[in-house]
């Protein structure tokens, strides 16, 4: 009986080696999260263009990417190969918003499935700070791919209201407040 117990040893030895050595062998050679991501969304939108940004939240990703006239901004689940879109969380036309200088959109999620999240375009390049007055006055990320420049901030609790989003110039020169339409009406240019 010692010898059937040395090679069930063996055997169970083996096995665990043999999958450890093909785990990392598949982590090697997986391509990276962004091309992953980049393959899911281009097979469920052909109207993909480029990424602009992708962030992980938890583990999913949101990412913003341009098409031949939109921002569009996906939340990403994983899958055993990659990724599929769970819900799209921003869909801006370029063409229509230009006329402001920044936009935005809320997400109110419940911070496990979905994120809470404010996000949008900056269209003015003089602006350089997207500040959340209604979020403490919480600065937002901007991030500049070519001629596409989005901003966003995630949340730990629902957007408080009203809604209160300042964007100012490089010296800190507040240029434009805009959030809410009921208390704002439309953006206002200080």
């Amino acid at each position: 009986m010692n010898g059937i117990g040395q090679r069930s040893r063996l055997g169970i030895v083996s096995v665990l080696i043999l999958a450890a050595a093909l785990w990392t062998y598949f982590e090697w050679v997986r391509p990276p999260v962004n091309q992953l991501a980049e393959r899911s969304i281009r097979e469920q939108d052909p109207s993909y263009q480029e990424m602009i940004h992708l962030q992980a939240w938890g583990d999913q990703l949101v990412v913003y990417y341009r098409t031949n006239d939109k921002v569009t901004a996906v939340l990403l689940h994983k899958k055993m190969l990659g990724y599929e879109i769970a819900q799209y969380l921003l869909k801006h036309e370029l063409n229509e918003m230009q006329s402001k200088a920044i936009s935005w959109n809320g997400n109110g999620g419940d911070g496990k499935e979905n994120p809470n999240l404010l996000h949008g375009i900056v269209y003015d390049p003089a602006v350089t700070q997207v500040i959340l007055i209604s979020e403490r006055s919480k600065g937002a990320t901007i991030i500049r791919n070519g001629s596409t420049t989005i901003w966003f901030s995630f949340l730990d609790d629902q957007p408080q209201l009203p809604i209160t989003i300042r964007a100012t110039d490089k010296n800190g020169k507040t240029l434009y407040e805009t959030g809410v339409m009921e208390h704002w009406g439309e953006q206002k240019r200080l």
